[in-house]
């Protein structure tokens, strides 16, 4: 059976950077990551479809099936709850970061949203199409309404029916993302689960720290 560390994560906390880490421990494969303007960017064996967005476990189960098997640990990197995730066909482990509950701290993740997500410009049409896609929304029916340099905000903006003006763009970054509703924002108890607080990715040498405890745990 193919084997999963789920990174739970909501955004602005740094999931894709905790996947990335993970996945370069000899029980892990290496996920495929790449960074643009400081922000990590990672194409998992689910092709991204168990990121977000509306959830279709028949063609998560198809692409699974197609997925070399191995003795070692793929990493997903995920913004659902477990319990969603648990009807997947795969022996998992969920690593989540805890939401920040330091008003500093929430600040922070608020930037970092603005920043390496909503002003992330698209390197090509392919991965513009593909984060449609995983959005839940029709490729064909936004690119017939986008123009010039596109950037997430922009998306947004034509997700809620709006025109891309400054105004528009403006109200995105005020307002986005709406309130994701999981529970694992908190300390709570889950299966198979590491939970980490927030504030504790933000401490020196954490990712080396954490990698090197979370190898001791895994199996091959």
């Amino acid at each position: 059976m193919i084997k999963i560390i789920f990174v739970c994560y909501s955004q602005g906390t740094g999931g894709e950077k905790l996947a990335t880490e993970i996945s370069k421990l000899d029980k892990c494969n290496n996920l495929k990551s790449k960074t643009v303007e400081q922000r990590t960017i990672t194409v998992d064996i689910l092709e991204c479809e168990g990121r977000s967005g509306p959830i279709n476990y028949d063609t998560i189960h198809k692409i699974l099936n197609k997925v070399e098997h191995s003795p070692k640990w793929y990493v997903v990197p995920t913004h659902y709850h477990p319990i969603m995730l648990d009807k997947i066909n795969a022996k998992k482990l969920y690593v989540i970061i805890n939401n920040p509950t330091d008003s500093s701290h929430i600040k922070m993740v608020e930037n970092n949203i603005i920043e390496k997500v909503l002003l992330h410009k698209f390197s090509n049409i392919l991965e513009l199409k593909g984060q449609i896609e995983a959005d839940g929304y029709d490729p064909k029916s936004i690119l017939s309404n986008m123009s010039g340099i596109q950037t997430y905000d922009k998306l947004q903006c034509l997700y809620n029916n709006l025109d891309t003006s400054e105004e528009n763009i403006a109200k995105i970054h005020i307002t986005y993302p709406p309130k994701q509703k999981m529970t694992y924002l908190s300390n709570t108890d889950y299966l198979n689960a590491i939970y980490i607080p927030y504030k504790n990715t933000l401490q020196p040498n954490f990712y080396q720290t954490f990698t090197k405890s979370l190898s001791k745990s895994l199996t091959i």
